[in-house]
């Protein structure tokens, strides 16, 4: 057995914002050990936390006054344990199988993994080298994405797959599920890219104040800030290239003719009553009738309407526009927005587009027998 006799003493807070997020990737897959185990280490004063799914790595940095150190312990155990210290500081010390885990209150005791010799693991993280530019998003934009985009995006059921995850390029991100998409106007990646949406997600606990940057090769991705680094595996191509880009930057970018303005709360609430009355097994359809100055939500079964004054009309209704959607896809969207003033377009053959800001979402039409 390999001796480790170092010491790592850090504030509970900084361990605790560290192994919590870094505990995200560690999915405990039991046919894939590694999959259940945490990395804690420092090197040259800077602390790492470390965790894997078996393809995708996460690490959370910060920098401390520490000799070097380094154990592999179980996370979950780990992440629950450091979750509910209540003291200043913590202190890890390590003889090879049994980390000690000590505060001025407390005394437990975890066992450190190692391999069938006695020497510690690595999880052999890949190195990636660029090819193409690295791109820097702020964290406003990053915060855009998973809060606008990941409203639009389709679930695992969704077909085709690739609409579970976040299309990017040098111009903006898409997401979809077939009914409805998400056009952000941020240059996340140097040319099209797949980003599996989990990824995507591990983003935002990592992004420092200046944001994040993102770079990627033939095989990885790379999210990385002063705050962490994630690294994960590309989807192949034959998902990017069945993922609807083209049809869908034609379709949110096309303006259509007739628009409105909108409070976004009072939209909000009006949906959040009416889908109350909507039915799922009908596509939870709502009829929407733009008329001169109001807008009415209907069910067709129950009568349930709702009115909604505009704020202005950027173009004049002379006939009424009506149109059936999904109630619930346009509640989820319309909850995402962050702006309170929408822009709302809409083409009763077309779907209806709704501008929050520079994002531009938008919703289709169901059919008749939908």
């Amino acid at each position: 057995m390999t001796a480790v006799l170092s010491k790592l003493t850090v504030p509970v807070q900084v361990l605790k914002e560290l192994v919590t997020n870094a505990s995200k990737c560690a999915t405990n897959d039991s046919d894939a050990p590694l999959t259940s185990l945490m990395n804690i280490k420092v090197k040259d004063n800077k602390l790492s936390v470390k965790t894997t799914d078996n393809k995708d790595y996460m690490t959370m940095y910060a920098d401390i006054e520490s000799e070097d150190f380094e154990v592999m312990v179980e996370a979950k155990k780990t992440t629950e344990l450091i979750s509910k210290l209540t003291s200043q500081t913590v202190s890890l010390t390590s003889d090879g199988s049994v980390v000690t885990v000590l505060t001025n209150n407390s005394e437990h005791y975890l066992q450190a993994v190692s391999d069938v010799g006695g020497e510690a693991l690595s999880f052999n993280e890949p190195e990636v080298v660029a090819t193409g530019s690295t791109c820097h998003i702020s964290l406003n934009e990053l915060r855009s994405i998973l809060l606008l985009n990941k409203a639009c995006k389709g679930d695992k059921s969704v077909v085709p797959a690739c609409a579970f995850n976040y299309y990017a390029d040098s111009e903006r991100v898409i997401t979809t599920n077939m009914f409805k998409a998400c056009s952000n106007p941020v240059a996340l990646a140097d040319r099209p890219t797949l980003i599996p949406a989990f990824i995507m997600e591990l983003a935002l606990p990592i992004a420092d104040e200046s944001g994040i940057d993102f770079y990627q090769n033939d095989t990885h991705i790379v999210f990385e800030s002063t705050r962490g680094r994630v690294v994960g595996v590309k989807l192949d191509s034959a998902e990017l290239d069945e993922f609807p880009a083209a049809p869908l930057v034609d379709l949110i970018s096309s303006p259509l003719a007739t628009s409105v303005q909108v409070n976004r709360s009072d939209f909000s609430k009006a949906l959040e009553r009416m889908c109350l009355f909507v039915n799922p097994f009908e596509n939870n359809k709502l009829q929407l009738t733009f008329g001169s100055d109001t807008l009415k939500l209907y069910d067709t079964k129950t009568k349930s309407t709702e009115r909604l004054s505009y704020i202005a009309t950027q173009t004049p209704i002379t006939e009424d526009i009506s149109l059936a959607v999904d109630g619930q896809f346009l509640k989820n969207q319309i909850l995402a927005c962050d702006k309170e003033t929408l822009l709302v377009r809409v083409d009763a053959t077309v779907g209806i587009q709704i501008k929050c800001g520079d994002t531009t979402f938008m919703l289709s039409v169901l059919a008749e027998n939908e």
